[in-house]
């Protein structure tokens, strides 16, 4: 059949007919183009965002590592002027007290300092930190007590920085405080610190030692800031 008996069939130019498919699909491909180009264009732009973006992240990761190091650097100097100034003090009891807040202030420098050699600025390893914050105390105090051996069960797992603050306030107390006052004279014994996870995502601490026993009759400052850390973390003290 030709071409000239479909149109009369039909009552189209099947020439005409093809004609306008073939600029509907002409138009088509080239809308297609077109938007392929905008895609491309689009996804060119997310990349220099995504750029800029890891860009300032990385900036800002460096900067708190900074931060995380000066903080570091000024606690220390801090501790630095304690100790000049207890080597000065000629009271025993000053000598004693500013080697406390020494202390004190050798478990907030060493949140800092793990901080700045970790992966995560946010967050850090409870149970590395437990472990040299116990080691830090058990040499400070060794030229003072017997043979004390400290052992410490905590595996690794990562806390809140401000949680971890709080965490190592409370050890430095506890820790310090079984060595000041129960292996003095020689006295040798053990302390035993562990901090787990328990089964609803919260965290035990376990402070025990077999030195002096305590009459409760003495309450200083540590207890009232032990107890004022144990608030802060919505926690509970056992003794």
């Amino acid at each position: 059949r030709t071409m000239a008996a479909l149109a009369g069939e039909t009552g189209v130019d099947p020439f005409e007919e093809v004609h306008r498919q073939t600029v509907e699909q002409i138009a088509s491909l080239t809308e297609l183009r077109q938007r392929e180009e905008q895609l491309i264009a689009a996804n060119a732009q997310l990349r220099e965002v995504e750029r800029a973006l890891r860009a300032s992240l990385e900036e800002k990761d460096v900067l708190m590592r900074e931060v995380h190091h000066r903080v570091n650097n000024n606690l220390q100097i801090i501790s630095s002027l304690l100790n000049l100034q207890a080597s000065r003090a000629t009271e025993a009891a000053v000598r004693e007290e500013l080697a406390v807040v020494g202390h004190r202030i050798q478990s907030l420098s060493l949140v800092h300092q793990k901080l700045y050699h970790s992966d995560d600025l946010s967050h850090i390893d409870a149970g590395g930190y437990v472990q040299d914050l116990c080691a830090h105390l058990q040499s400070a105090f060794a030229a003072g007590t017997g043979p004390v051996a400290l052992t410490v069960e905590a595996p690794r797992q990562q806390i809140p920085l401000d949680n971890a603050i709080h965490l190592g306030l409370i050890v430095n107390e506890l820790v310090t405080n079984s060595l000041k006052h129960g292996f003095r004279d020689g006295r040798g014994g053990h302390i035993a610190v562990s901090l787990h996870r328990t089964d609803d995502d919260s965290l035990t601490l376990t402070i025990v030692d077999d030195g002096r026993p305590d009459d409760g009759s003495r309450r200083g400052f540590g207890m009232t800031l032990v107890e004022a850390m144990v608030r802060r973390l919505d926690g509970t003290l056992t003794i």
